[in-house]
């Protein structure tokens, strides 16, 4: 966030600058890089935190500015008159509250569209913002003063005087403004009349439906939306603006209201507008937000002895009011700016951070620390990897989401993907290592041995849960699998736990390839699990391949949850590939599927009538044809 200091000097008394910024980087917001000379003003950046968008605003930073410095903010939000206008003029329209909290307009009539005056244009250009018309630059000159991002459209743009705010449709685009085309997605949200969209909500106005210099009546809006839906398309479309940046933060609904007075107050002085109209779409008004914060807590948490006077000081100089102070304890009501003030954890960071963290006095503690700090698990896990890598393997860090489901385990669904191959957390580590596996077969023959050490995560009794898993493949020359066992009573024995099948599970994935997997939680807790196929010894595998179409939408992890269900003689079944797509609506799956009998070794005159019954059902079930 730019901070022009002539234009600070307009709500705080600022006597030495930098002796200013030196401050404000105490309280949290720290200055990033040089300051600029820009027309005679000093021109600092500072690094805002997510959690703070009050602060991505001039009035913001003085209010901060004003209580570090122990000065009287001037606040030109509070000279506000009422307008008592009852004639719509323009319908809202919000199609899913859940994407737009409030959307309001103003209709101006009157207005003349002409150059801005020399001291809002040398604001803006001081800030980095170039100066267009007086319109524009008062919407761009709020947005940064105030903190709401507004937007003006011509009225004669706006079909049958409706705004409808919905999601884009299928192959719906927009030309935005500056001329660039962006084709939407059914993720993205749209300021639209009933016949076209007007803007990309959030982030940027459409080409043709702003001001233009013959426009003599418009709509001015300012908006709250939800900040993900607004991140995500921006990033989506790499339009990243001044908009964006603030939308995409979780602004309080009030903002706009205070947005469009202050943009009325200027249009009404610099382009001699009236109001005519006004529409405010609010489907769920916020609710003020109280909190109790005990002075005990804030002198607990900071080592300190701080009085009720001097907390509620502090609070008050931020423009949180307090309402009780009594018994210790104080009630504060949350200003609606303060997005980020929700417990009472965030009210004593509050007091400290003004108090001063400089100011908090040195101490030694009472009790000497403790020699070691790190926990068993993060022991073994080390001592794991130190041995797997002395055995010759390598070790991968592989992404956690994927699309593929383990019927054995209930997955964790994402609610907000942002790719259909990432949906959900993987329940097993064998499908991510499998493709490890396969690129280091593009460059060796004989010995290839990985392992993960990694998380799982699946869904059991309806709650969440995640387990700590070290997971490998084997392929070693011509006994893999006699091998592979050796490794693993090796690393038992080098842990100092008794050899323990409850915690491991064996499968093959080829005649010559070994994956294995081992739970450490349960390993470390002594807990013992259900055992799933453990190999005493190497099985007599007969390996087929299916190679198969099958629409897009049909999840590969039921198909193969299905087939390891069709005969007790299927003993694995595996992906060969990733699957991969051959047009717009079908793609390939390539299976590979072990047979194993402990009777004797199948022939393929025996798996043949299984392999039928598997054809078959995918082509009953799943309608996918034979590659």
């Amino acid at each position: 966030m730019k901070l022009p200091i002539n234009w600070l000097k307009e709500y705080v008394k600022v006597d030495n600058p930098q002796e200013l910024i030196e401050k404000m980087t105490s309280i949290g917001h720290m200055q990033d890089g040089s300051p600029k000379n820009v027309n005679g003003d000093i021109v600092y950046d500072l690094e805002i935190r997510q959690n703070r968008p009050d602060c991505l605003s001039i009035i913001g930073l003085a209010r901060e500015a004003a209580a570090i410095l122990n000065k009287k903010l001037k606040n030109p939000l509070n000279e506000f008159s009422e307008i008592n206008i009852h004639d719509k003029k323009i319908d809202v329209t919000i199609d899913d509250p859940s994407l737009c909290y409030r959307f309001k307009t103003f209709v101006i009539e009157g207005i003349k569209i002409q150059p801005s005056p020399d001291w809002l244009v040398n604001k803006l250009i001081a800030y980095g913002i170039k100066p267009i018309n007086n319109i524009i630059d008062i919407t761009n000159y709020v947005m940064v003063e105030v903190g709401e991002p507004l937007h003006a459209f011509d009225i004669r743009d706006i079909t049958e005087n409706k705004i409808i705010i919905r999601r884009a449709k299928k192959g719906e685009s927009i030309i935005v403004i500056g001329g660039k085309k962006v084709a939407l997605t059914e993720d993205d949200l749209l300021v639209t009349d009933p016949q076209k969209p007007l803007g990309l909500a959030g982030i940027i106005g459409g080409d043709k439906t702003g001001v233009k210099n013959d426009t003599t009546t418009i709509v001015l809006e300012g908006a709250t939306y939800n900040q993900a839906t607004i991140r995500r398309s921006s990033i989506r479309h790499s339009l990243r603006t001044e908009a964006s940046t603030r939308h995409e933060k979780f602004l309080h609904p009030h903002l706009a209201e205070m947005g469009l007075r202050r943009a009325v107050q200027l249009i009404e002085k610099l382009a001699g507008g009236k109001v005519t109209g006004q529409t405010d779409c609010y489907p769920t008004p916020e609710k003020d937000i109280s909190i109790a914060v005990s002075l005990e807590n804030i002198n607990k948490t900071g080592g300190i002895n701080i009085d009720v006077k001097k907390s509620v000081n502090i609070l008050k100089s931020l423009e949180i009011d307090t309402e009780d102070e009594s018994n210790g304890t104080i009630s504060t009501k949350v200003p609606y700016f303060r997005t980020d003030l929700i417990q009472e954890a965030d009210i004593v960071e509050e007091v400290l951070r003004l108090f001063g963290y400089d100011n908090i006095p040195e101490r030694l503690p009472s009790l000497p620390p403790p020699k070691y700090i790190q926990s068993k698990t993060y022991d073994l896990e080390e001592e794991i990897r130190d041995i797997l890598v002395a055995c010759g393997f390598d070790e991968e860090i592989t992404e956690p989401l994927t699309n593929e489901e383990n019927p054995a385990l209930n997955p964790v669904k994402l609610e907000n993907s942002l790719s259909s191959e990432k949906i959900m957390l993987r329940t097993t580590l064998k499908e991510s290592l499998l493709k490890a596996f396969g690129e280091q077969q593009k460059h060796r023959k004989n010995v290839i041995e990985v392992f993960e050490v990694g998380k799982i995560y699946f869904m059991e009794s309806e709650e969440y849960k995640e387990q700590r898993i070290v997971g490998g493949i084997s392929s070693y020359k011509d006994n893999s699998y006699t091998h592979l066992k050796g490794v693993i009573e090796l690393l038992f024995a080098k842990l100092g736990y008794e050899y323990n099948e409850n915690v491991i599970t064996i499968e093959p994935i080829n005649n010559n390839s070994f994956f294995f997997q081992i739970n450490i939680d349960q390993l470390l807790s002594g807990k013992k699990v259900t055992t799933q196929k453990v190999l005493t010894s190497p099985p007599q595998l007969n390996l087929q391949d299916i190679s198969i179409v099958v629409e897009k939408a049909v999840p590969v992890g039921n198909i193969v949850g299905e087939l390891k269900d069709i005969s007790p003689l299927v003993y694995s079944v595996s992906l060969g590939e990733e699957p991969q797509m051959i047009n717009e609506n079908e793609k390939s799956v390539f299976l590979h599927i072990a047979f194993s009998s402990p009777d004797k070794t199948l022939t393929n005159e025996d798996v043949e009538p299984i392999r039928e019954s598997i054809i078959q059902l995918l082509k009953d079930k799943h309608h996918a044809r034979l590659r």
